[in-house]
């Protein structure tokens, strides 16, 4: 049996539809995690990268923490939503998951308010 081209069209269309909506279903768990349990570190400042190069290692950098039982939950929501989270470390009784670049971090706040985060400042802890 040949699938004509209108037919193939048609799955297309479906298929990018159901990655779509799987895609925003991941961003909005992502965005109420961030709410919850996520803040970002202040951006660098490029006066003192310039007097301090040896000492100033900020960066842009968003943290979002888990518990153990939840870090692989919270890794694999930031895969399947395109980012590359980087190692996790812990802070207190809690893990932290840091995602660095500015790219990543402008790319996750701006994905996260389209899927409703209700956070409203964009540094420092909640």
């Amino acid at each position: 049996m040949r699938l004509g081209p209108l037919f193939l069209h048609v799955i297309l269309i479906y298929n990018f539809n159901m990655a779509k909506a799987a895609r925003q279903s991941v961003m909005k768990r992502l965005a109420g995690w961030f709410d919850e349990h996520g803040w970002v570190q202040a951006a660098p400042d490029p006066e003192l990268r310039k007097a301090r190069k040896a000492t100033y290692k900020r960066g842009y950098e968003i943290r979002l923490s888990a518990s153990p039982g939840e870090l692989a939950k919270l890794q694999r929501l930031l895969v399947r939503a395109g980012f590359k989270p980087g190692k996790h470390f812990p802070k207190a009784t809690r893990l932290v998951v840091p995602l660095y670049g500015k790219e990543q971090i402008q790319r996750f706040l701006k994905e996260i308010r389209r899927a409703g985060s209700r956070r409203r400042r964009s540094s420092g802890r909640k």
